[in-house]
């Protein structure tokens, strides 16, 4: 689903067997994983919109449209009033 993510991966994971990834938090690249295999979006205390603006920086960075437009949808949701 990501072009970026698996040249990424499939070059670092040739390399050595660990990939780093500098400005990502690693719980929003275990949601973003989470997403890519399963289509969900953070629930709990993650559902946040602080998680889902790293969450859209993150989709845009490695090229992730489903999870670009889920997030943006998210935060466009919980706009309101109050929030602004």
């Amino acid at each position: 689903r990501s072009r970026m993510l698996k040249a990424l991966l499939s070059r670092d994971a040739a390399e050595s067997r660990r990939v780093e990834l500098d400005g990502v938090d690693p719980e929003v690249f275990k949601l973003l994983l989470r997403h890519l295999y399963t289509g969900e979006l953070p629930e709990g205390d993650a559902d946040t919109p602080e998680m889902h603006q790293h969450l859209l920086e993150a989709a845009d960075r490695f090229c992730i449209p489903s999870l670009l437009q889920a997030s943006q949808h998210a935060l466009i949701v919980g706009l309101s009033v109050e929030s602004v």
